[in-house]
């Protein structure tokens, strides 16, 4: 197997199992956030506003860096490292949110815009830094490959696809099989 096509099929395997731990993270962290707000429908919607916010305001940044850089593939690496370390601290600001943020949204239950403006804000505190280098990460393989003379485009839809499949693989996996084997904490 010749180098660049190598080098393609170990792009697809990281961003396979990138979207794999992208959307276990998003499950857990829906789980969890179903603890601090109390109502799944609030959970859920503050998480995939984020996850989804996260990901455009990585993507976008990462983009105008990825064109300047000279090791996308570096860049890469570390944002998928810096999304590992921030998810080990995520279950720790679940914990903060649970007992000094949760009160403050109790004495807004009056006031259900600013409620919600609230528990977002909070939310993106707390999971937009992850969600914001796991945005990164595919403008920076793009650019990679880019770089190695595919085109642009073939490279993006490439390592989408590739993406995709992992990010449905591990939905199923958290919401199956992970979340009731090993829990919160451990699936995290």
């Amino acid at each position: 197997m010749s180098s660049p096509r190598r080098s393609r099929w170990a792009a697809a395997l990281r961003v396979v199992l990138s979207g794999l731990t992208g959307l276990v993270y998003e499950t857990v962290w829906f789980k969890r956030l179903g603890h601090a707000w109390g109502s799944s429908s609030l959970a859920m919607a503050s998480v995939v506003a984020t996850f989804l916010c996260g990901l455009g305001l990585g993507a976008w940044i990462a983009g105008r860096i990825a064109d300047r850089s000279r090791r996308p593939l570096a860049l890469y690496g570390w944002c998928e490292l810096g999304i590992a370390a921030l998810a080990l601290l995520v279950p720790i600001e679940f914990g903060w949110l649970l007992e000094s943020a949760a009160p403050l949204a109790h004495g807004l239950s009056d006031s259900p815009l600013l409620l919600v403006a609230l528990r977002f804000a909070l939310t993106f505190l707390v999971i937009g830094p992850p969600c914001i280098l796991m945005g990164a990460t595919l403008p920076l393989l793009t650019r990679q490959f880019a770089a190695q003379g595919l085109s642009l485009g073939a490279s993006a839809a490439w390592l989408y696809a590739f993406n995709a499949l992992g990010a449905a693989a591990g939905a199923w996996l958290a919401g199956f099989f992970l979340l009731e084997h090993f829990g919160l904490g451990w699936t995290n």
